[in-house]
């Protein structure tokens, strides 16, 4: 009985090496094939945050600017999210600066990076009512 069982433990088969590197290979093949289309999500993600962020702030601007009152960075920042600077907007790895003018009643022109992203420029002119977004 205890040949039996010896013999039938001994009959037990596992993977081969050469299985092992096919279902390796296969792995690999998947891999590169999806890392890239991955790092095109999170850049459409970041253009769809800049644009949602440049939305949100041309309201206020407009809304500012129809209550009579002078649009300014942190201006803007308070109308937002009762806070003083538009950093304080948005999660740490993201920077909001202002470029060239920054923000007056004519509109208003930003960066918009998140940590190891692409760099958008967030602009609009109150007088042609245009939002631009800009890689």
């Amino acid at each position: 009985m205890f040949n039996k069982m010896l013999r039938k433990a001994n009959n037990t088969k596992g993977f081969t090496m050469i299985e092992l590197i096919i279902v390796i290979a296969i792995i690999a093949i998947l891999a590169a094939v999806l890392i890239p289309r991955f790092t095109g999500f999170r850049d459409g993600a970041d253009k769809g945050a800049a644009t949602a962020l440049g939305r949100n702030l041309m309201t206020a601007h407009e809304a500012m600017s129809a209550e009579g009152k002078t649009p300014t960075e942190a201006s803007l920042a308070t109308y937002l999210q009762g806070v003083n600077t538009f950093n304080a907007l948005t999660p740490a790895d993201i920077i909001i600066t202002p470029t060239g003018t920054g923000c007056d009643a004519a509109g208003f022109s930003f960066t918009y990076q998140r940590t190891g992203g692409t760099t958008f420029t967030v602009s609009y002119v109150r007088a042609t009512g245009v939002l631009s977004i800009t890689p």
